[in-house]
């Protein structure tokens, strides 16, 4: 079962990236997210979180970090726009470090925002 979640978590972002370099020649594949390939992706992420075993100190890392979906996904399209306007695609291996660096990034970003009072209720679910 670890095979198949692990599989699953590893390709099917890598065919969503080339199905939408391709066919439809937008690098960011943000508007596919009804497409087949994202469910299996979801359900890849789900399979290898449900399949570890957790303790109390992983367990508060999933809760810090779902607290900043809402934010991450406000904030992850306008850090894309930012990268591919600063630095382009134009270097090896620079789709993967596009998206370890948004990510990076935005819980970065959203992290500092619920700090603030305010923003914490509008960026946390």
């Amino acid at each position: 079962m670890k095979i198949v979640t692990i599989f699953l978590l590893l390709v099917s972002p890598l065919i969503l990236f080339l199905l939408a370099k391709t066919t439809y020649h937008n690098f960011f594949a943000e508007y596919f997210y009804d497409i087949l390939f994202v469910k299996v992706v979801s359900l890849g992420l789900f399979l290898t979180i449900f399949s570890l075993s957790l303790n109390q100190d992983r367990n508060k890392w999933i809760v810090f970090l779902a607290n900043q979906t809402m934010g991450v996904f406000i904030i992850h399209t306008y850090i894309m726009k930012v990268w591919e306007k600063l630095f382009g695609f134009n270097f090896v291996g620079a789709y993967l470090l596009f998206a370890l660096f948004t990510l990076s990034v935005s819980f970065i970003i959203v992290g500092m925002l619920m700090k603030i009072p305010y923003f914490n209720r509008i960026v946390k679910l």
